[in-house]
């Protein structure tokens, strides 16, 4: 039995079943207009689910705004894939389904006024198809 996930009206991509590594990475000091990396690179050579939870320490009522950005290196460039954007969250869950395998990586922009004082992040990225499992 084959299973397709909908990645967007026009592409689907068989997702496998693939072992799991757990990650982790924190940071500071995220001044307004800069980018930094979360995680990454890392190589996705199984196409399962990559997931991260991003957390915003920067204090009881965080009023960042962060640009939460996937991107893949294609030619040595670094392409973005998927984006999306956070507003006063404490946390949020950044999930996405590579189309294709190769080398990529999870940064944050503060697109935001203020400093992101504080982050953490853990997540699930997929290593290698588990033979024979369907």
């Amino acid at each position: 039995m084959t299973t397709l996930f909908l990645l967007s009206a026009s592409y689907l991509v068989e997702a496998a079943v693939c072992a799991n590594m757990s990650v982790s990475s924190s940071g500071s000091r995220v001044a307004a207009g800069s980018f930094d990396n979360v995680y990454g690179p890392f190589k996705i050579s199984c196409l399962g689910a990559v997931s991260f939870k991003f957390k915003d320490l920067s204090g009881n009522n965080p009023n960042s705004v962060i640009e939460h950005i996937i991107e893949q290196r294609r030619q040595g460039l670094w392409v973005p894939v998927s984006k999306s954007t956070s507003r006063g969250a404490r946390s949020l869950n950044r999930n996405f389904f590579p189309r294709t395998t190769g080398q990529y990586r999870y940064r944050i922009r503060n697109t935001g006024s203020s400093i992101i004082r504080n982050w953490s992040m853990e997540g699930h990225i997929p290593l290698k198809g588990i033979p024979g499992a369907r």
